[in-house]
């Protein structure tokens, strides 16, 4: 999983005078924010321009390799591989580029290598990274890799001679600060199995990163993968890559004018502030997510935010709104808070961006996309996230509430709980009950529900090449679906609606781990039918978008059947375009709720003492526009997982 930083589009000039250098940058600035597809388009247009230029070549074949493509950019890597091979083999010395050309296809033959460990890729990304290293030595990253790969290949004397070689080539040992000369000095030593020096190494490269913690878990995941086939690995090795901690908070906020009991009284700020410092204290916490209600949840990011950490909000609904029901009825102070804290925070996302409307499952959805948030940062890190809960045993476990929260909260043993009925016990009952005075601007007036609102999983799919089908070809498609209906019978859920128009489908579940499965599916079958069979001239392809959110639900007033409307609705449709042919795309929210589901459901069948492997997997394609000026979003392609069937 790829988290992308969410940068301004810079104006990138696009004429017949741009030169490579110039793409080359475009091509860069779009890859680092994980835009794969766009990177890949901007390659394109800038080899029209530059054909045998070797660095667009490189970033267009990494571009394609981002985007999934991988049988493509290895085809590609082989080509060229044979082709340059010996022209670069033979170049003198100061040829500018040669160096550089190896070593960074080298990097791609590895990356190949580490999505589907082809032997073939990993000896010629061994061979590339050591002819740039032979070529330059002051190129130690490259050397230690072309080291560590020898070392997998399983020519363990030339592995550790290597890295003698590379330890003693150097004048000095690296600046501080200098995370990959002091990451390679490490590995290097781990080669040569001196424990001591290579940890020594490996805290001067930590001690650089701060809290940029990508770097560190990359390192972590080399370090893994290469102790998997063999590289001596240390216990004090890993401890010191540890991915930070990530806590995830459910809160109960402060006691609304009017309740008529006391749950949170504002006498309690002050213990519950402590309680939840003491608890993150004690998880080192570096990395929190939560909303942003009065009441304990602030008190969290105002606690995570003066520890140094790093604070993720998602709010249940539109802004304005959330601090009219959430925030505002506490009084001006917390509603000051409140924008400090958003100001300060990491990231800021809506579970939806449409009003409250009184529909409190709201709070529940924005709770679910909080928790497939957290384990997918998790996941990401190479850890598992905790649920730090301020709580009251007595309260009901309406939805969105911390209650409600530790319900669904799957793992008991990562679980951190503080007690408001404790600590209501140790504050006077005087205090407990002296609320206040509140303007009465800040009274809190609750929004009446009109139609009900439910989180649904939706899909879109549209067949691919339909428009080109001649008139004569119409029956057989008519036939191939009715056809692909007969097969998927019985193998799926039940779906909550069904709808066709044309050659679109459009399909709702309630559930997100459901709905991957009928889209998965529904791909595989089409895959399976013969367009001879029915007298088409070509296979059946869909396009496929997911989405989950809140949607309406009612009768439709002229047709009398069940129908759901609403925003989330729109963006569902608007996926499905920018799919690729017979690819499942998703939103980031889909992606949280099935995160959520799975890990849920892993869980409970561990409690019971079976295995629920995990079934789905998702690439981070990018911030993608979407169709009809439908904005940018982030997007994934989900897949299952290899050896997966369904």
């Amino acid at each position: 999983m790829v988290f992308a930083s969410y940068r301004e589009e810079e104006d990138f000039p696009t004429d017949d005078a741009t030169g490579p250098a110039e793409w080359a940058r475009q091509i860069r600035f779009r890859l680092a924010d994980g835009e794969c597809f766009r990177a890949y388009d901007t390659a394109i247009t800038a080899l029209e321009h530059h054909p045998g230029d070797n660095a667009l070549r490189l970033l267009y074949t990494q571009s394609m390799l981002r985007t999934g493509a991988l049988e493509d950019a290895r085809a590609a890597l082989g080509a060229w591989y044979r082709e340059i091979l010996p022209d670069t083999v033979a170049a003198p010395p100061d040829q500018p580029g040669v160096t550089d050309t190896l070593g960074q296809l080298g990097e791609l033959f590895l990356e190949c290598w580490q999505r589907a460990g082809n032997q073939e890729d990993l000896q010629r990304a061994r061979d590339l990274l050591l002819l740039s290293f032979r070529r330059d030595p002051r190129r130690q990253r490259t050397g230690v890799t072309a080291a560590t790969l020898t070392h997998l290949g399983g020519d363990h004397r030339q592995a550790r001679a290597l890295a003698l070689e590379i330890l003693h080539g150097g004048d000095s040992d690296p600046e501080a600060g200098d995370f990959h000369g002091w990451f390679s000095r490490a590995l290097a030593w781990l080669l040569l199995e001196d424990r001591d020096r290579a940890w020594q190494a490996l805290r001067q490269a930590v001690a650089g990163v701060g809290d940029h913690y990508p770097t560190v878990v990359t390192a972590r995941q080399e370090v893994e993968r290469y102790g998997r086939t063999g590289l001596p690995l240390f216990p004090e090795i890993l401890e010191i890559l540890a991915p930070p901690t990530v806590v995830l908070f459910a809160g109960t906020p402060l006691d609304p004018p009017g309740l008529g009991s006391v749950r949170f009284p504002p006498a309690l700020e002050a213990p519950v502030a402590g309680a939840i410092a003491r608890r993150l204290d004690q998880l080192e916490a570096r990395i929190g997510y939560s909303s942003a209600a009065c009441g304990s949840d602030l008190l969290f990011c105002e606690a995570m935010l003066a520890r140094g950490g790093e604070v993720n909000l998602v709010l249940p609904f539109a802004l304005e709104d959330f601090i009219r029901h959430r925030v505002r009825y506490a009084g001006e102070h917390w509603e000051q808070r409140f924008r400090r804290v958003l100001d300060a925070a990491h990231s800021v996302n809506y579970a939806t961006g449409e009003r409250y409307l009184g529909h409190d499952i709201l709070f529940r959805y924005a709770n679910q996309i909080l928790m497939g948030q957290a384990m997918m940062r998790s996941a990401f890190l190479s850890s598992e996230p905790y649920l730090l809960a301020v709580w009251d045993l007595m309260l009901s476990g309406e939805q969105g509430t911390a209650s409600d929260f530790i319900d669904h909260w799957p793992d008991i043993l990562r679980l951190r709980l503080v007690d408001l009925d404790e600590l209501r016990e140790q504050v006077p009952e005087s205090a407990l009950n002296a609320s206040p005075p509140r303007p009465a601007r800040n009274r809190l007036r609750h929004a009446r529900a009109v139609l009900p609102r439910a989180i649904k999983a939706m899909l879109f799919a549209d067949v691919v090449g339909y428009t080109r089908l001649a008139e004569e070809h119409l029956p057989g498609f008519h036939a191939l679906l009715s056809e692909l209906v007969n097969r998927l019978a019985g193998r799926h859920p039940p779906l909550d609606k069904l709808e066709s128009w044309g050659d679109a489908i459009f399909a709702v579940l309630p559930g997100a781990v459901a709905m991957a499965e009928y889209a998965l599916l529904l791909q595989q079958t089409a895959a399976d039918l013969e367009p001879g069979d029915f007298a088409l001239p070509s296979r059946l392809q869909f396009r496929v978008g997911l989405h989950a959110g809140p949607v309406f639900e009612a009768r439709d007033p002229l047709t009398g059947r069940p129908n759901v409307y609403g925003h989330h609705v729109n963006q569902a449709a608007r996926i499905e375009p920018v799919a690729a042919p017979g690819q499942v795309y998703a939103s980031e929210q889909f992606v949280a709720l099935l995160q959520a589901e799975e890990n849920a459901a892993r869980h409970a069948a561990e409690a019971t003492g079976q295995d629920y492997p995990a079934r789905f997997e998702f690439d981070y394609l990018g911030i993608l526009p979407l169709a009809k000026r439908y904005g940018t979003r982030p997007v994934y392609h989900l897949k299952l997982r290899r050896g997966v069937r369904l």
